[in-house]
């Protein structure tokens, strides 16, 4: 990735949907990417069709250390995707999907447990309802032994 930059790649560019290399690096999980990308000022807060950031896909796809880059280089931690999309933060779309470390480090991060989303859920809802109830232990404060940051 350093020497595509380097050769001058467009760290801007976008796919079809809107998403830029940044967004598809959160998505994998690749940090070594995501902070070749974030070094060259990909646009941390950038927003897909959907209005999804990096932030959003790297919470999607439980990649809790991707998000505390992201947060790191200033990325909007309660960001809200289009109505279309759920109107979800990242901490919701870790929360549905029990991804554990990604929610911890976003509540690390300062997250608003409180935050709605389209369907007037919070994020310990959006545990409930994908039947992930550890997580939503963690979001409600009732932690257990891994919970961090909150």
């Amino acid at each position: 990735m350093r020497a595509l930059i380097a050769a001058g790649a467009d760290v801007h560019a976008r796919d079809g949907d809107g998403q830029t290399g940044l967004m598809v690096a959160a998505c994998v999980g690749s940090r070594p990417v995501v902070e070749a990308l974030l070094t060259a000022r990909s646009a941390v807060a950038a927003t897909d069709a959907n209005g999804a950031t990096a932030l959003h896909e790297a919470a999607a796809h439980g990649n809790g250390e991707v998000i505390t880059a992201l947060v790191a280089a200033g990325a909007p931690i309660d960001a809200i995707t289009a109505t279309t999309a759920g109107s979800q933060t990242g901490l919701h779309m870790a929360a549905f999907q029990g991804h554990l470390p990604a929610v911890q480090a976003l509540l690390a991060a300062g997250a608003d447990r409180v935050v709605l989303d389209a369907a007037g859920a919070t994020a310990a809802e959006a545990a409930e309802t994908s039947l992930c109830p550890e997580v939503a232990r963690v979001l409600r404060g009732g932690g257990g032994a891994e919970q961090q940051g909150s």
